[in-house]
């Protein structure tokens, strides 16, 4: 199953799936194995995707605009350099804001960082956790001193 949905300003997410439930009512989408959803240079693959979504201006919005997404079974999130994994992922879209929860760590480069929560800031590329555990790679000093002198 396929679904794209547009934000103002933030182009559209592309979602790909093995089944696709929707929850007229509930203004719920489920969509279900081997799910990868796509949205400019951020991907996230999952076991479960469930979208919430507006239903109009009596919701105070347009008709389809997404609300939120929870990503559920073996989440996988890639932005740019940046690799992530976790349990849960509950994504805000309004906020730009994406918290993860059970055993979430993320890698960028050399630098590794596991924590109790991570909660990614898509709009201004921050990280933050909550209960760290890092290992930070530093750049050596004594051969940037050698560099310089040769």
């Amino acid at each position: 199953a396929q679904g794209a949905w547009a934000e103002r300003g933030s182009g559209p997410v592309s979602i790909r799936s093995e089944t696709l439930k929707v929850l007229q009512k509930k203004n719920v989408a489920v969509f279900s194995g081997k799910v990868v959803a796509v949205q400019g240079e951020l991907t996230i693959r999952c076991e479960r995707l469930d979208v919430r979504y507006g239903g109009g201006k009596a919701e105070g919005g347009a008709a389809g605009d997404i609300r939120s997404m929870v990503f559920t079974g073996d989440v996988r999130i890639e932005q740019g350099e940046r690799r992530g994994h976790c349990e849960r992922a509950e994504y805000d879209r309004p906020a730009g804001r994406i918290v993860c929860t059970g055993k979430p760590w993320v890698v960028e480069g050399a630098n590794r960082i596991r924590g109790e929560v991570i909660e990614y800031l898509l709009k201004k590329d921050e990280v933050r956790v909550i209960k760290p555990e890092a290992i930070i790679e530093m750049p050596d000093e004594s051969r940037k001193k050698k560099g310089r002198g040769k």
